[in-house]
């Protein structure tokens, strides 16, 4: 069992790594999801006893070494030794042995991961629909690229119940077929974190598509897990400690921004700050000792 959860915790902890990314791309969320699932289906539930865990990194290698009731394993120094399976007390008849046991037992918590994963992550296909903003996800084909662009803003707009004060849906599905087509043109190969990098410093997207640029920019806000919530408050501890509980909102606030996303600290003349700081009221000289 050891052997069999390290890899399922493997499996695991590879989404668990995706979901605390500091710039999470929810594109990629589906086909990790998906990954996952398919793997796991592969290895443990669509086949049979003798294919159970075939190709897994550590239970396979482990299923090599069991052979009915006993468990043959060689160490390091090349001596072979022999160990007893033992069969847990099981009411079942169908086990024979602790190993179809153990092989029925994994087959049970796998399913149950399956199904807390599916139903944990209802959203999937609105994840799967921010791709009208990821040039890398279009199809091909002019026609598919139209059919699942307008299929994939429909399912964004009607999910997220935007405030028509904030983004025109009307006159988002009108800016669509345009927007699309000039995003596949100039940055086919971008996810949806790229392709925004370089198309929103542009004037001209903003002009042109002022309505589908601001469906994208709330698109990128959109949480898709607690990860930058939990980094914001443990940050704030790390900053608001015994030592300065008396720090002001507005201090904590900037504080904490530049430790959490400080990326352009390096072009700030220090010196302006300073004199700001210094000329924000009068304060008293030390003298220099």
């Amino acid at each position: 069992m050891i052997h069999f959860l390290a890899d399922v915790l493997k499996e695991l902890n590879k989404l668990n790594m995706e979901f605390q990314r500091h710039e999470m791309d929810v594109t990629s969320i589906s086909a990790m999801l998906d990954l996952t699932i398919e793997k796991l289906k592969r290895r443990y539930l669509d086949v049979d006893e003798n294919n159970f865990g075939l190709n897994s990194p550590y239970l396979s290698s482990f299923l090599k070494m069991a052979k009915d009731f006993e468990l043959l394993y060689e160490d390091a120094n090349g001596d072979s030794h022999v160990h007893a399976l033992r069969s847990l007390p099981c009411d079942n008849a169908k086990y024979n042995d602790s190993l179809d046991e153990c092989i029925s037992m994994a087959k049970v918590y796998v399913t149950n991961i399956l199904d807390s994963l599916n139903k944990h992550f209802e959203d999937i296909s609105v994840y799967n629909a921010f791709k009208v903003f990821s040039p890398s996800s279009y199809p091909p084909d002019a026609y598919d690229r139209e059919k699942m662009t307008l299929e994939w803003l429909n399912r964004v707009i009607n999910r997220l119940n935007v405030d028509s004060r904030m983004v025109d849906i009307r006159k988002c599905i009108n800016e669509r077929e345009d927007f699309v087509g000039m995003l596949y043109q100039t940055a086919q190969h971008k996810s949806m974190h790229d392709s925004w990098r370089s198309c929103s410093v542009i004037k001209s997207w903003w002009d042109t598509y002022p309505k589908m640029m601001r469906l994208w920019q709330v698109s990128l806000v959109i949480p898709a897990s607690t990860s930058s919530c939990e980094r914001g408050f443990s940050r704030q501890n790390f900053i608001k400690n015994m030592c300065r509980s008396s720090l002001g909102l507005d201090t904590l606030d900037a504080l904490m921004l530049l430790s959490i996303d400080a990326h352009g600290s390096l072009s700030i003349d220090w010196k302006i700050v300073f004199d700001m700081w210094m000329n924000a009221k009068r304060r008293r000289a030390m003298p220099l000792e």
